[in-house]
């Protein structure tokens, strides 16, 4: 497909309902709290839009980035794209099929209150080799009948475009972020005879993010690069080994059992650059900006999973039962560290500063979390005359909040055989463990947050006419409750609680308490509805045209639902947090309800408002398109249309003397999230040339990503207030370039040929 470097997986952000999130590509660690800097509450210029959402790959109709889950082969994918977000970490020539999930789906898979996607491997198929070498990478995979019944598959990738960048560096803006990784997939499948076979699975990848400056003369060193913008490096590595053990003891029964081990680890790094004006504002300037620190932190997940599900297919396969279960164990780990000091006595007390925040402090420290998850569902699907039924029901259990959830999930098709036309729909609860191990740890966050959950539902008509084209229209309905969100207002309860009321009853203050901050909470609602429509024409067999037009029409909304604080109110909460204990903390429907040591009482209204998603897009378009002639030539195209995020606009500016320097303070828009970033369009073009000789099959190609040279646009907030206010210049647009160069004013596509050979 063009513009996706041939990536199959990538096609996946070309159909209904799936958003990509180019912006969270510009933030290297996937742990939301891990940042190590200065305190984001520290400002008094701060943004009004507070963030309502997590980093991650995707979202699935207005779920959250870590609500979806990925499966290869019924093992968990932790990580399905490489840190650039251009590629995904399975070879494209892995993949015999891949399913989404996006409403309603079987009671098999939990774990997640988005969607699921479920790609499968070849487990049989004719010998082939397959290379293939282009501009920025080079890729292989072999496929081996050992025996009849035994086969090994083995596939690779090096992408390289340091390297190839490296010899172009005067036309590469100083800065720019480039990719160094590699992945790789194994796997032996072997049937060991009619009821019996086993597959041994083990992929992974490496990645390395870093600023292009001229490339450190071709060979960066990770330990001497020097940025501003060092906190977007990224240096991640994961692993999955698995295996999958199919028994057939009769036709109609199986037991599909999988067994795998992933771990995943992350290294990120942020500096602090200071303008020091102790000395004036002409020496600032000569001086420029001077780093204070490079803090680092080094994060890991260990994922242990077993699954077993047995199918029964009854009635000449119209009647389908199937039961089984799954367990999860997750251990996570974070620790910081110091990477830079400097030592420069008044830059010092900057680093102090920092490493004096609790939340800092906390990270520097580490932790080290266990979670475990458990579920078991069972179902059953009728499917007669084209009359689909299926209904099941599934029971999770999550040991830090030792709950158990019930999740039922109906799903139904009429497919009427004379038109061509079916009908479907489903409704169902979906639950999960929060994803994030910085919103459960010990150390700074809450260990006692509780599943979060929501419900889907979905309705919809597909008609086929005209042999080869089909149209699909679905409507849905998402609702989302107790989400995990930082919560400033949150304290820990229970057993402190308790133990504090008494103490303070006895006079036996010594005894408190202590009651921390623990930052999150399953405050958080929101929902997710629209509509849906993908027109499609499938590829003919000899010559003409093929593809799918794709759009969503979507809106998405969340609510806090958190006291929201005037700053006298705020200033008077600090000054009771500051110089009292709370005893007790009560969180009702409506309130929070604080009891200090000094006997006041202090009652917070949760008024906060429904607002805008984070990562919301009104409209998604794809058309992909393409026109080949017979196995010889192929010509296509991809355009792509996508609203950007909602924000809060800067409107005004106050002039604030500070130490002779005039400050201009910005003041923002009353309406919340009233303006949008610009949105991005691409164009695309791929050119195919098919070669059949007598040695192998060759295809030589050629595309043009993003042809205009299109920038995506990631905050409008890049305001300086050594000036004041000015429409579109200050402040201005923030940019980043993910599919081509900016070449002084020209921007440049990305260029892409190489061969494809198979053997």
């Amino acid at each position: 497909m063009p513009g996706t470097f041939g990536d199959s997986l990538k096609a996946i952000f070309n159909i209904p309902g799936i958003a990509p999130i180019f912006q969270n590509y510009n933030s290297s660690g996937f742990q939301s709290a891990m940042a190590i800097g200065l305190s984001r509450t520290a400002p008094n210029d701060k943004s009004p839009d507070i963030p309502n959402s997590q980093r991650g790959f995707l979202v699935m109709r207005g779920a959250g980035t870590r609500a979806n889950q990925f499966y290869y082969d019924g093992l968990p994918l932790v990580y399905p794209f490489h840190a650039d977000g251009i590629t995904s970490v399975l070879n494209n020539n892995t993949i015999r099929s891949l399913e989404v999930y996006s409403g309603t789906y079987s009671a098999r898979y939990g774990f997640a209150t988005g969607g699921v996607i479920a790609v499968e491997g070849f487990k049989k198929k004719n010998d082939s080799v397959v290379l293939n070498l282009n501009t920025f990478l080079v890729d292989g995979y072999v496929f081996k009948n050992i025996t009849k019944n035994l086969n090994v598959s083995v596939s690779g990738r090096k992408y390289y475009p340091n390297y190839i960048l490296g010899r172009i560096p005067d036309l590469v803006p100083n800065q720019t972020f480039v990719s160094d990784y590699s992945d790789y997939q194994f796997r032996i499948n072997w049937e060991i005879d009619n009821h019996n076979s086993l597959t041994v699975s083990s992929f992974g990848t490496k990645d390395y993010r870093h600023p292009f400056s001229t490339n450190k003369q071709y060979e960066p060193k990770k330990n001497t690069m020097e940025t501003l913008n060092d906190s977007l490096i990224v240096d991640r590595n994961f692993r999955t080994d698995g295996i999958q053990y199919i028994w057939k003891p009769f036709e109609y029964v199986s037991n599909t059992m999988n067994i795998s081990r992933s771990y995943f680890q992350e290294r990120i790094q942020n500096s602090t650059y200071f303008t020091d004006t102790s000395k004036g504002v002409l020496s600032a300037a000569f001086n420029g900006l001077q780093k204070a620190n490079t803090l680092g932190n080094d994060f890991s997940e260990d994922l242990r999973y077993f699954e077993d599900v047995m199918e029964f297919n009854l009635f000449k396969k119209i009647l389908k039962l199937k039961a089984g279960g799954q367990y999860r164990e997750t251990v996570s780990s974070f620790k910081g560290k110091v990477i830079y000091i400097n030592e420069n006595p008044e830059i010092l007390k900057i680093t102090q500063f920092i490493l004096s925040d609790p939340n800092t402090n906390a990270v520097m420290e580490g932790d080290r979390m266990v979670r475990r998850q458990l579920g078991y569902f069972s179902e059953m699907k009728l499917d007669y005359k084209g009359n689909v039924l299926s209904f099941g029901a599934r029971r999770d259990y999550y040991d830090l909040s030792r709950e158990w959830k019930t999740s039922p999930r109906l799903m139904f098709a009429k497919e009427i055989d004379f038109t061509k036309t079916t009908f479907f729909g489903g409704t169902g609860k979906f639950f999960q463990a929060p994803p994030d191990v910085s919103y459960i740890s010990k150390k700074i966050g809450n260990p006692n947050l509780k599943m979060e959950e929501s419900q889907h539902s979905n309705i919809g008509i597909e008609q086929k006419f005209l042999s080869s084209y089909s149209i699909k229209l679905e409507g849905y309905k998402n609702t989302f409750d107790n989400l995990a969100v930082r919560d400033n207002l949150i304290y820990n309860s229970s057993a402190a609680n308790i133990n504090n009321m008494v103490s303070y009853m006895n006079n036996q203050n010594t005894e408190l308490v202590l009651q921390r901050n623990v930052n999150y909470s399953n405050s958080m609602s929101g929902w997710s509805k629209g509509f849906e429509l993908m027109i499609k024409k499938e590829i003919p067999e000899d010559s003409g045209f093929f593809g799918w037009i794709s759009y969503t029409n979507s809106l998405t909304k969340r609510n806090r639902n958190q006291p929201s604080l005037k700053d006298s109110e705020l200033q008077a909460h600090n000054e009771l947090v500051a110089n009292h204990r709370i005893l007790y903390q009560d969180v009702s429907k409506d309130y929070y309800t604080n009891v200090y040591d000094n006997g006041s009482i202090e009652v917070l209204k949760k008024n906060s408002k429904e607002e805008y998603y984070d990562l919301d897009r009104t409209h998604m378009f794809s058309f992909v398109g393409g026109w080949k002639y017979k196995d010889q030539w192929q010509i296509g195209t991809r355009i792509i249309h996508l609203t950007n995020y909602a924000y809060t606009p800067i409107v005004g500016s106050e002039l604030t003397p500070v130490n002779s320097l005039n400050i201009y303070t910005p003041t923002y828009s009353n309406d919340i999230r009233s303006a949008r970033l610009p949105s991005y369009n691409q164009i695309d073009i791929r050119f195919d040339r098919f070669i059949t000789t007598s040695w192998a099959k060759l295809d030589l190609y050629f595309e043009i990503i993003n042809l205009t040279g299109n920038r995506i646009a990631v905050s409008k907030t890049l305001y300086s207030t050594l000036a004041p206010y000015i429409p579109d210049v200050n402040p201005s647009t923030s940019y980043i370039n993910q599919n081509g160069l900016e070449v002084g004013k020209t921007k440049v596509p990305m260029f892409n040929f190489g061969i494809q050979m198979q053997f």
